[in-house]
């Protein structure tokens, strides 16, 4: 982050970031500004970094997926427009879906 943030906004922006995301259904996502517009409505470019740094401790973490163009990325910093999910299952065969040994 690029200041010191105050250890309530940090508690109240991780909650927000999270119940967002929880809110999401499917591939949907949302971006940093989002947040930060629901945070701050009337300051919310400030809030954009600070949200972008809470964003990647919880992709560390496992609790989100960042993507861009709709694929996760792991690489920080992040360029370009990145947006935020629910982690998506890995894609693997089911059990009946793979082929058959005769």
């Amino acid at each position: 982050m690029h200041r010191t943030l105050k250890p309530e906004n940090e508690r109240k922006l991780t909650e927000l970031l999270t119940t967002m995301i929880g809110e999401l259904r499917g591939k949907a996502s949302i971006g940093p500004a989002d947040v930060a517009r629901r945070f701050d409505a009337e300051n919310w470019k400030r809030w954009m970094e600070d949200v972008k740094a809470l964003a990647h401790r919880l992709s560390e973490a496992g609790a989100l997926e960042v993507t861009r163009h709709g694929k996760p990325i792991t690489t920080w910093p992040w360029r370009g427009v990145i947006r935020f999910r629910r982690v998506q299952p890995k894609a693997s065969a089911s059990p009946s879906e793979s082929p058959r040994a005769e």
